[in-house]
């Protein structure tokens, strides 16, 4: 079984990988050290190997923080994003949490 990560807090990102803050707040999202990024934060990483969340094909997340950062994900998902990642995503776009957010996006506006 593989181990489930909850989201790294804003400072932790050093853990993981060879990472320097240099900065007192997230770049993305103004997130204070020691403070979760805000769910649609770019400047995330991954907690199993340090790289982009959104874009890592890690997904070690627990069920409940991918659940959650698929829904920010999504929040900022526009037809121009979803065009663009269904053309260069994989096939059944679940390889990243933002394919899946995708996904999800997609499958929202076919049901409205």
């Amino acid at each position: 079984m593989n181990t489930m990560y909850d989201r790294l807090k804003f400072g932790e990102e050093c853990t993981v990988a060879d990472y320097t803050i240099v900065s007192d707040t997230c770049p993305g999202c103004r997130a204070l050290p020691g403070d979760h990024h805000l769910l649609w934060c770019p400047s995330q990483a991954c907690p199993v190997c340090g790289d982009e969340l959104f874009l890592c094909a890690c997904k070690g997340l627990s069920n409940d923080e991918a659940e959650r950062l698929i829904e920010g994900i999504m929040k900022l998902v526009d037809s121009e994003l979803a065009d663009k990642v269904v053309t260069n995503g994989s096939k059944n776009l679940d390889k990243t949490y933002l394919e899946e957010s995708v996904k999800l996006f997609i499958n929202r506006c076919k049901h409205n």
